[in-house]
């Protein structure tokens, strides 16, 4: 685009700024979704990854707590056993969940560098027109 001379108008100056100011928001917009994208592709591999470790060890944690109840059950009273086994695969499982919850809040899904973008651009518009 050619640079603006001091023979074009106020007019033809406003349309190439208007014109510009446009191209400008529509890029804008294109990295704000680029930013958008990335941060919930990054929470759903997550949550794919989280969902899949759980059903995947489900099976493997029931038959380990059969294990520790009959094991324990030897010892103190069957449903004392299963209550014992119970409580502490409730806090275990609690605990990852937790970890799990506090790794997605991290996840920034602010569009923070369009947003910084817009800042400038608006900066440049305001010294432009002044």
């Amino acid at each position: 685009m050619p640079a603006p001379s001091m023979d074009d108008s106020a007019a033809e100056l406003f349309a190439t700024l208007s014109r510009d100011s446009a191209g400008l928001i529509q890029d804008d917009v294109a990295l704000a979704r680029a930013e958008l994208r990335q941060a919930t592709d990054r929470a759903a591999g997550l949550v794919a990854v989280a969902a899949f470790g759980g059903i995947l060890s489900l099976s493997g944690v029931i038959a380990l707590t059969a294990a520790c109840v009959l094991s324990l059950s030897h010892v103190m009273r069957p449903w004392l056993a299963a209550l014992t086994v119970g409580a502490v695969e409730l806090v275990g499982g609690g605990m990852l969940a937790l970890i799990a919850w506090r790794a997605l809040r991290r996840i920034d899904f602010m569009p923070r560098r369009t947003i910084r973008t817009l800042y400038d651009q608006a900066a440049w518009l305001r010294d432009k027109v002044h």
